[in-house]
């Protein structure tokens, strides 16, 4: 199963100074504007980058959830990101073990969209159905961290400044994972 990032959506209170900001800065032009998010009192433009889109939009009505958005942060700013992958049925399914409601479900024979309801992804917010009451999978848990121990080459003091390399276990996960052999350089 494989998940990729398709499409990043910006928010504004008015679109076409971002859209123009957006062309003198990358040079991007406007491919598509999408009449269908009209239904949620929104205007669009939707940019490609490579084969993935940058979608601006702006509410063009009073009352819509997007220009709630705008009002609670307090300026234009990112507002959703969109993944596709290869197989819709495990997500789905998992989501609903999770009990995570949906804001939008829409299911045809070419492509399928479930828009997870921003309440029940954002981990800052309390939702009021309490957490142990969805599964133990969403709990807020942070990921354990390893401290990263650093030494300076041919320093004998570890709180002095410069060039710092991991040591130990952390220097095997820098190199590819302990494995032997130099790492392959990055493409370029």
């Amino acid at each position: 199963m494989w998940l990729r990032m398709r499409q990043i959506a910006l928010i504004a209170r008015e679109l076409a100074p971002v859209v123009d900001e957006i062309r003198e800065v990358f040079g991007l032009e406007v491919a598509y504007r999408d009449p269908e998010v009209a239904a949620f009192g929104l205007e669009n433009a939707v940019f490609p980058v490579g084969n993935q889109f940058l979608e601006v939009v702006a509410p063009v009505r009073e009352g819509t959830a997007g220009g709630r958005y705008l009002d609670r942060r307090g300026g234009d700013g990112g507002y959703i990101v969109i993944l596709q992958c290869d197989d819709h049925a495990p997500r789905k399914r998992h989501a609903a073990e999770l009990g995570i409601r949906k804001a939008l479900e829409h299911d045809e024979p070419e492509f399928r969209i479930m828009q997870l309801h921003p309440r029940e992804t954002d981990r800052r917010r309390k939702t009021r159905r309490p957490l142990a009451s969805r599964g133990p999978e969403l709990a807020i848990r942070r990921p354990h961290r390893r401290r990263m121990r650093h030494r300076r080459s041919g320093d004998p003091d570890p709180r002095s400044r410069g060039p710092r390399r991991p040591v130990g276990k952390d220097r095997r996960a820098a190199s590819g994972g302990g494995r032997s052999g130099a790492a392959e350089p990055a493409p370029r």
